[in-house]
């Protein structure tokens, strides 16, 4: 299977803030810190029964939650308007293989052996291969021409992933 696509500045920083919406660790940490400040907001008020002192604590609580996620959106897309993107704003060009999936652009050409691609997932439409723990080939939707396509790539990439553990544990 063979894709050609061109990732646009937009197709990273929507990417990047779907995956951070997308990601409970953030968002356990959010609640637990909204929760915090809210406690603490109401531990210390004079309020006069059970109503105003809900009603504060939960407009704390929303109102830190939404104001540190914004921050943490904001701050996301400017470190990537910043950031040197050529590498990523290219046409790439993805072909799966027996050894696993090479992605050549006008910068690099790599080839990602299937024992070490850690995941593929479906994240807001976008196709993300993780080849780290941090580090993504990001496939916007628009590379598939169907979401059948789009899915049948999604299931092929997670087979040769899977077939490719296999063959390793039985190895070891």
């Amino acid at each position: 299977m063979r894709l050609e696509y061109q990732n646009a500045i937009g197709d990273i920083v929507f990417f990047h803030i779907a995956h951070q919406l997308a990601s409970v660790p953030m968002h356990a940490y959010l609640l637990s810190g909204s929760f915090l400040v809210a406690y603490l907001t109401t531990n210390g008020s004079d309020c006069r029964g059970v109503s105003p002192c809900t009603e504060l604590f939960g407009f704390a609580f929303l109102a830190t939650y939404l104001l540190v996620l914004l921050a943490q959106l904001v701050y996301s897309a400017i470190n990537l308007f910043h950031d040197d993107n050529r590498a990523s704003l290219t046409s790439h060009v993805l072909e799966i293989g027996e050894l696993g999936i090479s992605e050549y652009t006008n910068f690099q050409q790599s080839l990602y052996s299937w024992e070490g691609i850690l995941k593929v997932v479906n994240v807001a439409g976008f196709v993300a291969i993780y080849v780290s723990p941090h580090t993504a080939v990001v496939v916007p939707p628009r590379a598939f021409v169907t979401h059948r396509e789009r899915g049948e790539f999604l299931a092929l990439v997670k087979y040769r992933i899977d077939a490719a553990r296999i063959e390793q544990t039985a190895t070891a």
